[in-house]
């Protein structure tokens, strides 16, 4: 579980850079995309902490 906790932990930097390089030949789109990669970031503490909590905040 150590692994998937630090494979999540570079989940949201790395997925900044691909919406930061979106914002900048589509501003319109950094925000929702920045949505998607925090959402997604919430997915796998569902597995690892084995609360269904996150599976609300991925969607929400």
């Amino acid at each position: 579980m150590a692994a998937l906790a630090t494979q999540i932990a570079f989940t949201v930097p790395s997925g900044m850079l691909v919406a930061v390089a979106l914002g900048l030949t589509e501003p319109n789109l950094f925000f929702p995309a920045s949505m998607i990669i925090v959402g997604a970031h919430y997915l796998p503490f569902v597995f690892l902490y084995g609360m269904r909590l996150f599976a609300v905040l991925a969607g929400y």
